[in-house]
């Protein structure tokens, strides 16, 4: 309590020294005291970290890590909050790719469902650019069929969120072919075809599907760089968008009242 007590005191311009120590704390609250968690999450949302932290190979924010940590299902609405509040296809992934890594894409179920069954075209936009941006499943896969032939901003989503999807599903073919060659020029032909389209998605599934080749284990740190290069530009590119376009106005984006 001693901690909750002196971050709480802080005042804003003392924030950015503590606010990793404010975000670790408040991951220790998310599994048993959602309103202790909250409050610290709220008291840093104003405020920058003089040391940007990041996680994983999927380099996942301190902050979105902290907040999709745990299981807890209070924090849902909270959770899908900063998914409302995202302002480009890239925030909305980091969300997303954050809940994938700690095993809460239920979560991430329930938050689309919600979104498709609002009446805003900007809402239904949202659950199914989330679609998109999940591994390989059945919700993603009937949403993106179902909405393949709509037009506006809901069928600007759907090729942008089919794209997103689309590319993991190649990804995991070619790499399942990398490891099922022994020959080099296959091996490089489908390596090259691999990081042409993977994305930080590949970190979570890979070990799944890993199992030894050693072209693979000879070569792999020759084409690290390859791949994280690749998901640097995929970044790029979604942080110019929302919704597979340039953003709209807020007013178009946000539920009003």
């Amino acid at each position: 309590m001693n901690g909750l007590i002196l971050f709480s005191k802080l005042s804003s311009s003392h924030i950015p020294k503590f606010y990793n120590f404010i975000l670790l704390l408040a991951y220790t609250y998310s599994e048993d005291d959602t309103q202790k968690a909250q409050f610290l999450w709220d008291k840093i949302s104003n405020s920058d970290s003089f040391t940007n932290i990041t996680i994983g190979h999927e380099k996942i924010p301190l902050k979105q890590m902290s907040i999709w940590g745990s299981s807890n299902r209070d924090l849902d609405a909270y959770r899908f909050e900063q998914l409302d509040k995202a302002i480009s296809d890239q925030k909305i992934y980091n969300q997303v790719l954050a809940a994938i890594v700690n095993n809460n894409e239920i979560i991430i179920y329930d938050y689309i469902y919600q979104k498709i069954n609002c009446v805003e075209p900007s809402q239904i936009a949202r659950g199914i650019l989330v679609a998109g941006c999940l591994d390989e499943n059945s919700l993603s896969d009937e949403l993106l069929n179902t909405y393949k032939d709509y037009n506006g901003i809901i069928g600007e989503t759907y090729k942008a969120s089919l794209y997103m999807y689309e590319r993991n599903i190649w990804s995991k073919y070619w790499f399942t072919k990398m490891l099922s060659t022994e020959d080099n020029e296959e091996f490089w032909k489908y390596m090259i075809l691999f990081i042409k389209i993977v994305d930080l998605r590949f970190y979570k599934w890979k070990y799944s599907l890993l199992k030894d080749n050693v072209l693979f284990q000879k070569f792999y740190l020759s084409f690290r760089n390859d791949i994280n290069n690749r998901c640097k530009k995929w970044k790029k590119e979604r942080d110019k968008k929302l919704f597979g376009s340039e953003p709209p106005n807020p007013i178009y984006i946000y539920l009003q009242g």
